[in-house]
Order: C-alpha cells, then structure tokens, then sequence
C-alpha cells in the first residue's frame, strides 16, 4: 500500500504532460466505466467486471498503464509480479499451483520463463 500511495503521489504532483502520451484509454476501460455514477447497481459493477475478467482487456489496461503511468504500472503491477515469480521459483515443491489476478499472470509467466531458461528447464504452466 505504501507503494502505491508513493506512485500515485508520484503521478499527482508531477507537473503536467509528465507522464502519458495522452493516448486514449482502452476502449474495454471505457466501456467498463462508462455507465452514469449514479446507476451503481449490482447489475452495472457486474457488468463491468464481467469486461475486466478477459484477458486481452486485462492486457490492454496492463498496456495503457505501462505507458500513460508508469509508476502506477510498477507499484499496482510489475513489482508484484516479480515478487510473486521469485516466490514460487524459491518454492522447494516439486508440484506447485499458485492462483494469482489475472492482471499478474503474464508478468508471472514470463519472470519465470526466463529464469527457467537461464536454468535449461521449462515449467509446465497452466492458465
């Protein structure tokens, strides 16, 4: 959490055009926010987490982050998932499953690719 209140003040005291290129937002992001404020119903937060539970929506947000706000994208993000990656390849298991925010798999997967490359072995990942 402090991580995050340090990107996110970060972010806010930056002087303006600091950060993003001004690039609009992923059209799922939109589509998942657009509804009025006051017709919070259970119907409309379900349908927007119903946009957020794709993958190629989750990586498309993941995208814009990275580029429009990097801080945020390292606090929310790619910290966690070397975190995440180096505890389950410091894992003595030899069978492990992890359940992760689908925001964090690809981050995941490729942390551990990589260092599974640098070891000659290949785990078997499931998604």
């Amino acid at each position: 959490m402090r991580r995050l209140r340090d990107a996110l003040g970060e972010v806010l005291l930056a002087p303006q055009g600091t950060y993003g290129s001004g690039a609009a937002p992923p059209a799922a992001l939109v589509e998942a926010t657009s509804g009025n404020p006051s017709e919070f119903t259970k119907e409309t937060v379900s349908s927007a987490m119903a946009v957020l539970k794709q993958r190629d929506n989750v990586r498309a947000l993941s995208q814009y982050l990275k580029s429009e706000l990097p801080p945020l994208y390292t606090a929310l993000i790619a910290e966690r998932d070397a975190y995440m990656a180096r505890s389950l390849l410091e894992s003595d298991g030899q069978k492990l499953v992890a359940v992760v925010g689908l925001a964090h798999v690809d981050g995941i997967e490729a942390a551990i690719l990589r260092e599974a490359g640098a070891r000659d072995a290949r785990p078997r990942m499931c998604v």
